[in-house]
């Protein structure tokens, strides 16, 4: 029996390590306890602020990641103050260690040393006989500390993390001419029609975003974090660089020099890739929309300003995307109805897949998806 306990507290021991291990110092790897007790926090605190008002429940939402920080650090710890007391269960029972000062020989006293060998503590009313426990109390000092170590780190890298993505978000807002609008990002680049100075900020989003679905993958924790501003949301992020891959890509004629800028590509794949691992991560479950393109001949009519389709709201968004477009690069002449058209049905697709994202995420994160288009730079939550 006595050996049981051992193997069990070993058990124990090595879960919380590895677990540790994983999260910290693994770069392709993604711990299995923490990731889960991260998202069962979340879901808890959503499903319990729900009833609350707005403001109350924001700022309780707010809280939960940074509580989640204090989570992992208990189960880090916690694990290894079970293990270790499992480990000296057997020698608590049968004299292995001194038990006196009036405590009783039982798994509590076990526990209790455990705590403070781990702790870097001593008691005299608990010392271990054998140099097999002293041995055992010794390792279990040299985890604490480097625990707490380790721990620091990974709560440094953490907001580092946080801290770009704000500097990207802050970024994409400080750009934007309208907070909520993609497009209105690259407006102040083109100068008389033509791009200027475009391809930098392409490779600078590109950068931030790729940091930003490095750190989600390493630390997911940090999809939790919430400042309260809406537009240092995660899901603001990926609403405005979305919609600048849009409007690059599909929103300007094909041959138009903004469109084969060399980093627009990388973006575009970028924000994909990233896209599709948040989603697979965080939010899997959305249910993709099949995209219906219109025909040619309703498509032309109302790219002549004859209106879209009745509910049609993805045509009249492509429209009125590409009349925008036209109009900052200082393009007069009619659309060509049928090149238009190509671009429509390339855009539609990944319009929705982005769409159904960013408002999945923001459901997910408990953020109001008319706030992130209309008026994030006033909204909180």
């Amino acid at each position: 029996m006595d050996v049981l306990w051992v193997l069990l507290g070993v058990a124990v021991i090595l879960v919380g390590l590895v677990d540790m291990f994983v999260a910290v110092l693994h770069y392709d790897a993604v711990s299995f306890l923490t990731p889960r007790l991260y998202r069962w926090t979340w879901v808890v605190t959503r499903n319990l602020t729900r009833p609350m008002p707005s403001r109350l429940a924001g700022g309780l939402r707010a809280l939960a990641a940074p509580w989640m920080v204090v989570l992992t650090l208990a189960v880090w710890l916690g694990t290894q103050a079970l293990g270790f007391a499992l480990v000296y269960y057997p020698g608590v029972t049968a004299n292995g260690l001194v038990v006196g000062g009036g405590l009783r020989r039982s798994f509590g006293a076990a526990l209790v040393f455990s705590s403070a060998t781990l702790a870097s503590l001593s008691f005299s009313d608990l010392l271990p006989r054998s140099m097999t426990y002293h041995a055992v109390a010794a390792a279990e000092t040299l985890v604490g500390l480097g625990i707490i170590t380790v721990t620091i780190s990974y709560i440094l890298n953490v907001y580092q993390v946080i801290q770009g993505q704000h500097a990207l978000a802050s970024a994409l807002h400080h750009q934007a001419e309208d907070g909520g609008d993609p497009r209105s990002v690259l407006a102040p680049h083109f100068v008389d029609g033509r791009p200027n100075g475009l391809s930098t900020h392409l490779r600078e989003f590109h950068r931030g975003l790729v940091e930003q679905g490095e750190g989600l993958r390493r630390y997911p924790i940090v999809y939790y974090f919430q400042s309260r501003q809406t537009y240092r949301s995660i899901p603001y992020v990926f609403h405005m660089i979305g919609g600048v891959v849009a409007a690059l890509r599909w929103g300007l004629p094909m041959d138009h020099p903004a469109t084969v800028d060399p980093w627009l590509p990388s973006l575009a794949i970028g924000y994909r890739s990233v896209m599709r691992e948040v989603e697979h991560t965080f939010i899997s479950g959305v249910a993709p929309t099949e995209p219906e393109p219109v025909s040619l001949d309703r498509f032309r009519a109302a790219l002549a300003g004859e209106g879209g389709p009745e509910g049609d709201e993805r045509l009249n968004e492509f429209v009125d995307l590409d009349r925008f477009m036209r109009g900052i690069a200082n393009i007069d002449d009619e659309p060509d109805a049928e090149e238009a058209y190509r671009r429509y049905c390339e855009w539609l697709p990944f319009a929705i897949e982005s769409a159904d994202f960013v408002s999945a995420m923001a459901s997910d994160l408990g953020i109001d998806i008319g706030d992130i288009v209309a008026e994030p730079d006033t909204a909180r939550f």
